[in-house]
């Protein structure tokens, strides 16, 4: 039976991200993604043109399933401050691989558009936290706060020993300061 094209994008996104994850940056070849999603490399250059093209989409597709947690998260939270409150701890049950993290930084120095595609990302947080009528400077500090965590866990992990008296720390402060 033949996949319909959105099921088959999918499953070269789902297969680009295992890449990242278990093999690295290294590995993360057009062949390789195509041979891991079962198609061509030409089915998946019917896809994604250029290997900048699906860098870029799996990005998008990481900040959507992101935003998909958040949000199952924010209808969960209670009182003030959920959208960063959800999106704490949505951050805290998170583990960023090394190669996601490789691939992140080589895409925003390496890959035109992806600087555009955080832009937006940020933007839509921070206006999300501004719709609660929270002290947005505050909630800005918190958020780089946790994104710098997460980013340094990715690279150390003598950083992740203090994981849970970090994110501890945050939940303080976001019901203390917002």
């Amino acid at each position: 039976m033949k996949k319909d094209p959105e099921t088959r994008r999918k499953a070269i996104l789902d297969s680009a991200l295992e890449i990242l994850y278990f093999e690295g940056l290294e590995k993360f070849t057009l062949d390789r993604i195509a041979e891991k999603a079962g198609v061509s490399k030409g089915g998946l250059l019917h896809h994604f043109r250029t290997k900048d093209e699906l860098i870029r989409e799996v990005i998008k597709y990481l900040f959507d399933e992101f935003e998909k947690q958040v949000e199952e998260e924010f209808q969960r939270t209670e009182g003030k401050a959920k959208w960063i409150k959800a999106y704490t701890k949505v951050s805290m049950k998170e583990e960023y691989p090394k190669g996601i993290a490789k691939a992140f930084l080589y895409a925003l120095s390496n890959v035109p558009g992806v600087m555009d595609i955080v832009n937006e990302d940020t933007r839509k947080w921070l206006n999300r936290f501004a719709s609660e009528e929270v002290n947005l400077a505050r909630a800005i500090i918190i958020k780089m706060a946790v994104d710098g965590f997460i980013s340094e866990s990715a690279y150390s992990e003598e950083v992740m020993r203090f994981k849970e008296e970090f994110f501890k720390e945050i939940y303080q402060l976001i019901e203390s300061w917002l």
